[in-house]
């Protein structure tokens, strides 16, 4: 358990604090439930997602385009 918690924790922390930046203290958000929180994230996937647009304004914090992990995002 400790190795699997250890080799996590950095990105969970990453990704923690991207959360709270975004939802912060949102009483209501604390009240949904995974389905509903995933449908407020990814929409309905009503409208298209062009993934190179979004490449295109993307900007990286400690990271460059060039990283291994940055690629094998996109």
């Amino acid at each position: 358990m400790f190795v699997l918690q250890g080799e996590v924790e950095k990105n969970f922390s990453a990704f923690k604090k991207g959360y709270l930046r975004v939802v912060g203290d949102n009483a209501i958000v604390n009240l949904l439930n995974a389905s509903e929180l995933r449908l407020l994230v990814e929409g309905r996937g009503d409208v298209p997602i062009r993934l190179l647009d979004l490449k295109a304004k993307a900007f990286y914090m400690g990271f460059n385009a060039n990283d291994r992990v940055i690629e094998d995002f996109w």
